[in-house]
């Protein structure tokens, strides 16, 4: 490294009061340079999404039967993804939906536009019982046929209607027949007559593989 070379004393004092003279024509005509920008408070980091403990859940919506598309079967098939058999009484043969959970049972075929004239639903409550049922939510009318443990029909309620649009609950009629069954048939209005379905007669159930 090379070392600066040295300045008289007089020079230097020429230097000092050059640079005098100067600061005082600037401090009294205006500094010329740009002001900073005002200094805002520091925020802080960006805020971030809150953790999942601190918001507040939005509510699900759960469907209700009323906005539930309509399960009426495709082309003579049953299309509600439940258990199929092959329930044959009098000259009737019917592809059925076996309904033998509790949920499957309350629903049954509420909320249904139609069904074919071939289908139908078969309740199996795994022992007798005398449970009611009722229409709610049901669109069409239908032939109920209570069937006894040993498999054969005990009663035939036919041409049960369906109720109509807004009935309160408490007062859609309770069907049932005068002693304890363990299946329950359910078809379209009519069918049992047209077939011959009665009292006494037996029926017959396959599993559809």
């Amino acid at each position: 490294m090379t070392r600066p070379p040295r300045r008289s004393a007089a020079a230097g004092h020429a230097i000092a009061c050059v640079s005098l003279l100067a600061v005082l024509v600037l401090s009294a005509c205006g500094s010329t340079s740009t002001p900073a920008p005002p200094r805002t408070p520091n925020a802080g980091p960006p805020p971030t999404a809150a953790s999942p403990a601190a918001t507040q859940a939005r509510p699900t919506h759960t469907p209700t039967p009323t906005d539930t598309p309509s399960a009426t079967p495709l082309e003579g098939t049953p299309n509600t993804g439940l258990p199929l058999a092959r329930v044959r009484v009098g000259s009737a043969s019917f592809t059925a939906e076996v309904a033998a959970t509790p949920a499957s049972r309350a629903t049954g075929l509420s909320y249904r536009d139609a069904m074919a004239d071939d289908q139908a639903m078969w309740f199996d409550f795994g022992q007798p019982a005398m449970t009611s049922f009722w229409m709610k939510g049901m669109r069409f009318p239908l032939d109920m046929v209570w069937v006894g443990d040993d498999l054969r029909v005990i009663e035939v309620t036919a041409n049960v209607p369906s109720p109509s649009p807004g009935t309160p609950e408490g007062q859609l009629p309770l069907y049932r027949p005068a002693s304890p069954f363990r299946f329950v048939l359910e078809i379209n209005a009519g069918l049992a007559a047209r077939h011959g379905i009665a009292p006494g007669a037996t029926v017959a159930v396959d599993a559809v593989p």
